[in-house]
């Protein structure tokens, strides 16, 4: 914190030497109470120091302000040290890691996009399409922390599990959906947190870590996520959940099929669950994997027609293209 005590120590100093002006009193005591409030806070949470940073320059100013006007021999030499000081302990301060930070610089001007750019760009694009496909209700979105925030704040809409001590039932209601055992158990805690949604992006999806945080409190006797293991890696999707597919353009740098979306239904048949399926694998590419599960829905349910059109559009060999000249 050199900053912090080159503030406080020059401030101190000056007065013990009686080299600041009443007015230059008044000022600084006006600004110490906000001062040692959002100090204190950027104690407890990191977040604030910005907000603590601007005040502390406003009070190296008044100091430096104070300097200039003083008559005294000494107020030259006290002043270019002041001055010297602040900035050795800015550099001190900020210096290092605002060059590393220049250095590693991404952004949406680079190609491939970073990992970082890229994911903040899709979670963007997911939260304002959960959002605009549910214009009669606010979306409660269940995701990792970082897009719970991101879908929060580009969408508006509602998450549970973002990393904030004012969330903590929020987080455990998320580590407990995520330690279900089995769909039933998910089904029942997804209802009771009232989800309509899962983003799960493959590059951050945070499910295990909600989990291993779960057995920490006690709640759980081992960490572990079977149930949406099984419908990560294993695709196992039950009927309430309806997958959305969401292509990720390679340009992103990142794993084109590593975005993962449900929507919770209730009361949709088997022979719709495979339908819908059927429309996210083909959307998706897995043609094989559509026929699959077109062939399933026309079975289970003959008389809706949309999975036997389905099967002859993917049947029905592509047009050629006209040929231009």
């Amino acid at each position: 914190y050199p900053w912090i005590l080159a503030c406080g120590a020059t401030a101190l100093y000056l007065q013990m030497r009686n080299m600041i002006s009443p007015a230059g009193l008044v000022k600084l005591a006006t600004l110490l109470p906000p001062v040692i409030l959002m100090q204190a806070l950027t104690f407890w949470q990191v977040r604030w120091g910005s907000v603590a940073w601007a005040l502390w320059a406003l009070w190296s100013l008044v100091l430096v302000a104070d300097l200039t006007r003083v008559t005294d021999p000494r107020s030259g030499r006290c002043l270019w040290l002041l001055t010297g000081f602040l900035w050795l302990s800015l550099f001190l301060s900020l210096g290092h890691w605002t060059m590393v930070r220049a250095l590693e610089e991404a952004t949406c001007l680079d190609h491939p996009l970073k990992a970082e750019v890229a994911s903040a760009l899709i979670h963007r694009d997911v939260a304002f399409r959960i959002a605009a496909s549910s214009p009669e209700r606010i979306p409660v979105v269940l995701a990792g922390p970082t897009a719970s925030t991101e879908v929060s704040y580009h969408a508006g809409c509602r998450t549970l599990g973002t990393l904030y001590w004012e969330n903590t039932e929020g987080l455990k209601k998320a580590a407990r959906i995520f330690a279900a055992a089995n769909p039933g158990q998910a089904r029942s805690l997804l209802a009771e947190a009232g989800v309509t949604h899962l983003v799960l992006p493959g590059w951050n999806d945070f499910s295990e870590a909600y989990a291993n945080l779960l057995a920490q409190t006690g709640e759980t006797k081992s960490p572990g996520t079977p149930f949406f293991r099984d419908i990560l890696e294993k695709d196992e999707v039950p009927d309430w959940l309806r997958p959305l597919a969401y292509p990720i353009p390679t340009e992103a740098g990142l794993d084109a099929k590593s975005m993962r979306i449900f929507v919770l239904v209730s009361g949709q048949t088997p022979a719709e669950a495979n339908y819908h399926r059927g429309l996210y694998y083909e959307e998706s590419g897995l043609l094989d994997k559509a026929v699959e599960a077109y062939r399933r829905a026309a079975g289970l349910d003959p008389g809706d027609t949309r999975a036997s059109e389905a099967l002859g559009r993917l049947r029905r060999p592509p047009s050629a293209p006209e040929s231009r000249p």
